[in-house]
């Protein structure tokens, strides 16, 4: 197992430990090869069948060098551990030469806001695909591994068809869509984890780092409109934002364009206790531009959260709307996600019942169906070897 980081931390991070936790229970041999291991040990699993190796030099380099560093580091370090019977890359591109390599796939091309963005973002993409060294090179690496790979495992169709749609690969090759589960390794479903709420306000709570690819300028466009709403409905709770994966900077993007909104928007800061966070929170919304899968929706419908998630997200794909959730057709509309927004406010019955199901579609998300699906696809590639 190839990835650049061993940890049970994050979202690719987490989904290779819960991976190689998997195949460590059902007994297979596993050696992870990293640049960093931040993991201590893997819980409830055999310690004897895992082997960690991490070559990381520890120093501090430009996104462009570390990224030959890990490309070169990474196959060398391969190619002296010992001949495996399927190596698998965690979208970590290095060079390998074999006909057992696997690769799965965590992040969309590098082009892909050039597609779904606003149109000067989209011309911004356009001239960082031309101009900044970090992009072709990942251009050129993802170009190289989709082309060489045995078998290519996806977290979505989306973003399978992003991959073969820019890379020119033919429908028909070889491919498995392996979903993540509901991400928190432990948690109550027969409680939402909340805690005492202020009722002159709705928590809507948004969760990552990425402020044009999570689409949080559409949603801060869309608090407006929600707000100057509910201010008109005389006596209804305000809308509130709470921001948990970002600190609060006086001088960051972030903060200038939810100045307006001051009294209205809570900054979280990194938090590592979750189930506190989606505590605060009586809805998820998450209007992403880029989201190759985007498991903050599954881990937050485990608490009974209704969840807002737009239709170019992977998660889409396993969530229906109006029954477990409610989907942003056009993931660019403020007016539209506002609307969504408001109805959570205002639509009691559909607030009750879209949380009711979000719990019981964060159960079916099960990350033994994710190592089962890599699992067949293994064999596949065994099959065929």
């Amino acid at each position: 197992m190839v990835a650049r980081v061993f940890s049970d931390r994050g979202g690719l991070e987490l989904y290779t430990y819960k991976l190689v936790q998997g195949l460590l229970d059902l007994g297979h041999r596993v050696t992870v090869i990293c640049n960093k291991d931040e993991t201590k040990e893997i819980k409830g699993s055999t310690s004897e069948n895992l082997k960690v190796i991490a070559y990381g030099d520890g120093k501090k380099r430009k996104k462009a060098d570390a990224m030959r560093w890990d490309l070169l580091y990474a196959a060398k370090t391969v190619k002296e551990a010992g001949d495996f019977d399927i190596v698998h890359s965690q979208h970590f591109p290095f060079v390998y030469q074999k006909d057992n390599l696997v690769v799965t796939y965590h992040n969309h091309t590098a082009g892909r806001l050039s597609q779904v963005g606003y149109p000067m973002e989209k011309l911004l993409n356009q001239l960082k695909m031309q101009y900044s060294t970090a992009y072709r090179l990942r251009d050129q690496y993802d170009w190289t591994m989709t082309r060489k790979a045995a078998m290519r495992i996806f977290v979505s169709d989306i973003l399978r068809k992003d991959f073969y749609t820019t890379y020119g690969i033919d429908q028909a090759r070889p491919h498995a869509i392996a979903y993540p589960g509901a991400g928190l390794a432990e948690i109550n479903t027969n409680e939402t984890g909340s805690q005492v709420r202020d009722d002159r306000y709705f928590n809507f709570l948004f969760v990552g780092k990425g402020f044009r690819k999570k689409g949080v300028d559409t949603l801060i466009a869309a608090m407006d409109l929600l707000a100057k709403r509910s201010k008109a409905n005389f006596g209804s709770p305000m809308p509130r934002l709470l921001i948990a994966g970002v600190k609060e900077k006086l001088h960051d993007e972030l903060y200038r364009k939810l100045a307006r909104l001051e009294g209205e928007v809570r900054y979280l800061g990194f938090c590592k206790d979750m189930a506190a966070v989606y505590g605060q929170a009586q809805a998820l919304v998450l209007p992403s531009k880029v989201e190759p899968f985007g498991m903050v929706p599954i881990q937050a419908m485990q608490y009974g959260l209704p969840t807002i998630v737009s239709r170019v997200s992977g998660v889409s794909e396993v969530l229906r709307d109006e029954v477990d959730s409610l989907i942003l057709k056009d993931h660019l509309s403020a007016e539209e996600l506002a609307e969504l927004m408001a109805r959570l406010m205002e639509d009691t019955e559909l607030y009750a019942r879209l949380s009711a199901q979000a719990r019981s579609k964060a159960q079916d998300l099960t990350w033994q169906k994710t190592v089962q699906a890599t699992l067949e696809a293994y064999l596949e590639v065994l099959k065929n070897a």
